[in-house]
């Protein structure tokens, strides 16, 4: 009795210690990392995978795993990419989500499965045990998270799978603080943004606004020309503008008026200067 006490007070103190954590740091990483590593430290479990669910695409992705030392490359790499649709065709992993209850098989008989994503995963993983918890908030699922071990299959107590259970609700709690930051994160970049471009939008207008004023008090058309050309060339960072005028008594388009950067030669200014184009087509 007073070791089974003292087993309850060590757990009370660990998940005491995981709310601090939580509370005290926005690292998602740094949050999944500690728990991991006591789901390895106080249950032998090797091998963690992390599921979130993405409600736009409709499938859970990898979020975060563990390395364990007997994985190969190939089975690290797949559990990463791991993308699981949320219908039928998503197996267990599904169901798991579906049904929001744990799933647990201490000895794996891949044979047993059919041909699809349970016999893929099974296949690839290299799973002889698993534990699938579904990880909620108030009663949605955000996540799904996937225990196995590889050096010896796992066999956990009764008392271990509700302690695990207990463990999972601190990482929904993670998981679910790091999507709330994260979304007010997006929402207030989109607020900047929109103010952004609403300053722009009023800059430009302003702008405008100078320049027709400008505009309508000046009679000389060279001097608007060059107001236009400024304005263009600061507003779009172009390098250089020039205007051509029709010539309808030759069908051409001939130099009137150009401003170009300082460095640009006399030759390509005279080029420019000297060229007409035919309204016809023809050059």
């Amino acid at each position: 009795l007073a070791a089974s006490r003292a087993q309850v007070n060590l757990e009370l103190e660990q998940l005491n210690h995981f709310n601090q954590h939580i509370n005290a740091t926005t690292d998602l990483d740094s949050i999944l990392t500690q728990i991991f590593a006591h789901f390895f430290t106080d249950f032998g479990i090797e091998a963690t995978i992390l599921q979130l669910v993405d409600t736009k695409k409709k499938e859970l992705y990898t979020y975060k795993t563990t390395a364990p030392p007997d994985a190969t490359r190939e089975m690290i790499d797949y559990s990463r990419s791991l993308r699981v649709p949320l219908d039928e065709s998503g197996g267990i992993l599904y169901r798991t989500y579906q049904r929001k209850k744990p799933f647990y098989l201490s000895r794996v008989d891949a044979k047993a499965f059919p041909d699809g994503a349970d016999r893929e995963i099974v296949d690839r993983l290299k799973l002889t045990s698993f534990l699938l918890i579904p990880l909620m908030i108030e009663g949605k699922v955000i996540a799904v998270i996937l225990l196995t071990s590889y050096s010896q299959r796992m066999q956990l107590s009764r008392s271990e799978l509700k302690r695990l259970y207990r463990f999972s609700e601190q990482v929904a709690g993670a998981v679910n603080q790091a999507n709330v930051l994260r979304q007010a994160q997006e929402a207030r970049r989109a607020a900047q943004a929109e103010r952004l471009r609403a300053d722009n939008a009023r800059s430009e207008l302003e702008m405008l606004n100078s320049i027709s004023r400008e505009i309508s008090s000046n009679t000389n058309i060279d001097d608007i020309i060059e107001l236009i050309f400024s304005y263009v060339v600061a507003q779009f960072n172009f390098d250089a503008s020039w205007l051509y005028l029709a010539d309808h008594r030759t069908e051409e388009l001939f130099h009137y008026k150009s401003m170009f950067p300082p460095g640009v030669s006399e030759d390509k200014l005279q080029q420019v200067r000297a060229r007409r184009v035919s309204l016809s087509g023809d050059n």
